[in-house]
């Protein structure tokens, strides 16, 4: 049935929230990322505002894009570094490339018992400190 109700953006409907991180932590974040010869990016629905930012991290540092079942969307599914969602309705590329990561930089997403990562190296972007 053709849906007739407005729709309204998600801009707005979500409070803003601002968090500064600290110098070390930053440092350490970046060593992190420097050391890996494999790094994955797993975007969740909380780096939907960030998605420019994402693919640009991905580009510079050459790693590829898994989302999230709720991050679908966050990258273009065309984009050459997209690999597909992770978890267990997602690709098996995205498994494949999760699995076979020596760092997984995890942006904008909690870790449910969906999520399903491997043991390894994980750095978490978040505006929840906790």
């Amino acid at each position: 049935m053709e849906c007739t109700a407005e729709v309204r953006p998600l801009a707005g409907s979500i409070a803003p929230v601002s968090v500064t991180v600290p110098r070390h932590q930053l440092k350490d974040a970046a060593s992190l990322i420097d050391s890996a010869e494999r790094p994955i990016i797993i975007a969740g629905f909380g780096a939907l505002e960030a998605a420019e930012s994402v693919v640009e991290l991905a580009e510079r540092i050459g790693a590829g894009i898994v989302t999230t079942f709720r991050g679908k969307g966050v990258v273009d599914n065309h984009h050459p570094l997209y690999l597909g969602c992770h978890g267990s309705l997602g690709s098996t590329a995205a498994a494949e490339a999760v699995r076979k990561a020596d760092l997984l930089i995890v942006i904008g997403s909690s870790f449910s018992d969906l999520t399903q990562l491997p043991p390894g190296r994980i750095l978490q972007i978040d505006i929840d400190p906790s």
